[in-house]
């Protein structure tokens, strides 16, 4: 069975946030949570003031250079922001953001799966369809037990060195080793490179840290120390980019967003991917914003760049924005291996529907990063330029919405 979704033969778009959307009602229902009505009035009316401010600042925004760009009226722009706050009960932000004025249908918000159907208990009740095959789901936000059953699995991840607990070391490697690499400290208990620092070896013992500061292992011990009384600690060695992708970035390590889901047989498949770029671990860059480019599944080929703060109908970029290294038809080496990598770790995790994996392409191969079980679809769509009810992905999550939402039918009758 063919495991990497082709973009080349696909299905006509299929309704799958709608789907979402009254999925996440049946789910509300059954649990009891349906809300009093007169909570339920005033929430969607606080909603649609909100999506109708937002819609006002983007058009402001936008409006004219998207008028200038694509031929599409400032008023038939504002109409179809109304559409989809009034019908679709969306927020008006993806019409700009998806540009959904290029490929405009009266019915493609019905298509757009946004961040708040992930997010607030629809992928919850999807995993929860997946048989528990190790006991107790592994906590994917927990590092230390995520990197310890990867390892345990032979799933390729990064080393943990030492591990810090309650103002205590636990080592996994010795002195003499970690004086001669790179170091990469982060949380035990997290998501993305919050409270992380990074340490570049420069002789034995010493570094530089991502602050700027020279410091020895020793000052990097007792930090450990220190900040694992309040929070547990992972100290890893430090991965580096491989050649092919080390122009796009100057510090800090690139990954590939590679998003996996089970099938109507119960196999993972590769359903899309995409470049990530983040400012925010650049010290030399200016901003927070994100950048990303969408992979072709069966060639590797990168597609244009964009961000996630800036999205007129300009903010495509053939080269990276900030290094000017090439994206646009930059092919990445190792890709196959990457996506097997990915569908290896989610066969282990194989009590998710829906994973979201950070792969990094390293000068050693790919490596697993980390996984996300509630990954952000608004901005996957955004970089490969159309609704997930226009790919691959919106066919399975239906097919996968549509079957749990008559086991809660069956339940109640």
């Amino acid at each position: 069975m063919n495991q990497i979704v082709s973009w080349k033969h696909k299905p006509a778009p299929v309704d799958v946030g709608a789907a979402a959307r009254r999925a996440l009602i049946r789910l509300r229902e059954g649990r009891h949570m349906k809300p009093k009505a007169f909570d339920t009035v005033s929430r969607r009316l606080a909603n649609r003031i909100a999506y109708l401010l937002v819609a006002c600042w983007l058009t402001a925004r936008y409006g004219r250079a998207v008028a200038r760009e694509h031929g599409v009226s400032v008023p038939l722009q504002v109409l179809a922001q109304l559409r989809l706050v009034f019908r679709d009960g969306i927020n008006p932000k993806i019409y700009y953001f998806l540009e959904l004025f290029r490929i405009w249908s009266p019915d493609i918000g019905r298509q757009c799966l946004m961040r708040h159907e992930i997010k607030t208990g629809l992928m919850k009740a999807l995993h929860k369809r997946r048989p528990r095959l190790h006991g107790n789901r592994v906590s994917l936000g927990h590092k230390l037990e995520y990197g310890d059953f990867c390892h345990s699995h032979g799933l390729s991840s990064p080393t943990i060195l030492v591990v810090g607990k309650a103002g205590r070391l636990e080592w996994r490697s010795n002195y003499h080793d970690l004086a001669s690499k790179d170091l990469f400290l982060k949380p035990e208990v997290g998501r993305g490179a919050r409270g992380a620092l990074w340490f570049r070896n420069l002789g034995p013992a010493r570094y530089r840290s991502s602050h700027g500061t020279v410091v020895s292992l020793d000052d990097i011990l007792d930090l450990i120390v220190r900040r694992s009384k309040l929070q547990g600690q992972i100290l890893q060695e430090l991965l580096n980019n491989h050649p092919c992708i080390a122009d796009l970035a100057r510090d800090s390590l690139l990954v590939f967003r590679v998003f996996t889901c089970m099938d109507s047989f119960g196999e993972p498949v590769v359903t899309h991917a995409m470049l990530r770029v983040l400012s925010k671990l650049e010290p030399s860059w200016r901003g927070t914003e994100e950048f990303a480019a969408p992979v072709d599944l069966a060639t590797g080929t990168l597609g244009l760049m964009c961000g996630d703060q800036h999205y007129g109908p300009t903010d495509w970029y053939e080269t990276h924005p900030l290094t000017g290294a090439q994206v646009d038809g930059r092919v990445i080496a190792h890709w196959e291996d990457i996506q097997e990598l990915a569908l290896a770790g989610h066969r282990v995790f194989a009590d998710r529907m829906l994973l979201g994996w950070d792969v990094a392409l390293t000068t050693a191969g790919p490596v697993l990063i980390e996984a996300n079980a509630y990954p952000d679809t608004e901005f996957l769509q955004r970089a490969h330029r159309k609704p997930i009810g226009d790919s691959p992905l919106g066919e399975i999550l239906t097919y996968q919405i549509e079957r749990m939402c008559e086991a809660v039918f069956e339940s109640r009758a």
